[in-house]
């Protein structure tokens, strides 16, 4: 099987906090892979994850280089 890029990765997304002491915190949970055909992605999670509120599928930030 050939080695597939990650297309996006999957974060969970909690807002907390309120007024001046507020912030909304990134949970990475997981990647996406597309599909040979471009058409779809198959998104795969960390084993035992439970989500619940709201999973955001965003670009991989480049790699840092050495």
């Amino acid at each position: 099987m050939a080695k597939k890029n990650i297309a996006y990765r999957a974060s969970v997304v909690e807002n907390y906090g309120e007024g001046d002491h507020s912030g909304t915190k990134w949970i990475d949970v997981g990647v996406s892979f597309a599909h040979d055909d471009g058409k779809c992605f198959d998104i795969v999670l960390a084993k035992g994850l439970s989500v619940s509120n709201r999973l955001v599928l965003r670009e991989p930030l480049p790699a840092k280089e050495s």
